[in-house]
């Protein structure tokens, strides 16, 4: 007698067809016991934890759920926590800290606020930071740990976070925890953060010179010396002498991106973040993005450190991405042709050569008349020709 039940491996297939699609994992999920497990696993893979005060509503129901169902949390590998608020109930509090202990194998971790209140660390419940401080630490959370809008943030914590391969920090303000020692390092000297780890890849919205230097303090848990991806932007001049520590750590870099808000007057400078490039043998894809005020003598210093780009014989890829912002009526570019045309024709040249893979120059001026458009079409119609070139007025309006 032939049996009707499809095999396991068949039925799990198509429940894994259906990922993403809620509604069809949870008609799964009740139809059959067999379906039930590979449906559950879809459904509480990635969830939102909510911790604002203002609608416990979300969290609360999570709690009831993983109460009933405490197998669902051992589902979870992609956790989002949202906070905008601490609470100040402490049977809300105290919910809250159960719930972020629930997770055994969760891999990725969001913390998420709507906005960067400045003291959000320093105000949170210190129950609730201690557990989500425990919560990034686990030693399954490895990739992405995500951090959003974190006002007063630990940052020696991060240096504590041994088991990290992939950190994403988005406008977050940190403080040295040096003098809260409270807030982190009770969490910092349990036994396992006394183990080594490596981060694979880094990314900072906004360049903070007091993570930089946490990441390559000698008694960080992590090292840089297999971090292959690495973006960082918002770099100031302030900045770059713990940005070249990291770049001469991080020889295995293959990946590169840069934002920078500064150009060093001479390429010789300490300050030039071009000069650490050149120890990076295995550098394959480098986007540099550089947003400056447009001054008299600019175009020569920016050619400068654009020529002490890795040469392109290594294979590199490099995309450039320039915005001027031309303030002063009297460094309109018709003051200064000379300047503008050496700027098209070096980065013609160096498009021409194979020096730059992608090139994109955007020049934001005061409202220009026709006749200012045409003439700087005309001081730049080599970018023109290549399509590379934008302009935009003050007000943001592309002419």
């Amino acid at each position: 007698m032939c049996s009707s039940m499809l095999p396991l491996e068949l039925i799990n297939m198509i429940i894994d067809e259906l990922a993403g699609d809620k509604p069809a994992l949870s008609a799964c999920s009740l139809t059959s016991s067999s379906l039930r497990e590979q449906a559950q696993k879809h459904l509480f893979s990635d969830i939102v934890l909510d911790l604002d005060t203002i609608d416990p509503s979300s969290s609360d129901d999570l709690h009831d759920i993983l109460y009933s169902n405490p197998h669902l949390a051992s589902f979870v590998v992609s956790l989002k926590v949202q906070f905008s608020q601490p609470s100040e109930w402490e049977f809300v509090i105290a919910r809250h800290v159960a719930l972020l202990n629930r997770f055994p194998r969760v891999r990725s971790v969001t913390l998420t606020s709507p906005t960067s209140g400045k003291d959000l660390w320093r105000i949170i419940q210190r129950n609730l930071r201690v557990a989500l401080l425990t919560l990034i630490q686990q030693s399954t959370v490895e990739s992405p740990l995500i951090l959003e809008h974190q006002g007063s943030f630990p940052a020696q914590i991060i240096s504590h976070c041994w088991q990290l391969k992939h950190l994403s920090m988005q406008r977050c303000l940190l403080q040295d925890s040096r003098y809260k020692p409270r807030m982190s390092t009770e969490i910092g000297r349990r036994p396992h953060s006394r183990q080594q780890g490596h981060l694979e890849s880094l990314s900072v919205e906004i360049a903070s010179d007091l993570l930089l230097t946490t990441l390559i303090q000698p008694t960080s848990s992590l090292s840089l010396s297999r971090l292959h991806t690495l973006d960082i932007s918002d770099i100031e001049a302030g900045h770059i002498h713990a940005l070249q520590k990291i770049l001469d750590v991080a020889s295995s870099l293959t990946w590169l991106e840069l934002g920078i808000k500064y150009i060093p007057t001479n390429p010789a400078d300490p300050a030039n973040p071009m000069i650490s490039l050149r120890a990076l043998t295995r550098l394959e894809v480098l986007t540099l993005t550089c947003g400056v005020c447009y001054r008299p003598g600019l175009a020569a210093h920016l050619l400068h450190i654009i020529a002490s780009l890795p040469a392109a014989s290594r294979g590199i890829k490099t995309y450039l991405s320039l915005s001027l912002k031309v303030q002063a009526i009297g460094d309109s570019p018709r003051d200064y042709p000379e300047e503008w045309r050496l700027l098209d024709t070096t980065f013609t040249a160096m498009l021409a050569a194979g020096v730059l893979a992608l090139l994109q120059v955007s020049v934001r001026t005061l409202h220009m008349s026709e006749d200012e458009v045409v003439n700087l079409e005309d001081l730049l119609r080599g970018l023109v020709a290549r399509r590379c070139l934008y302009l935009v007025d003050r007000s943001n309006r592309s002419v």
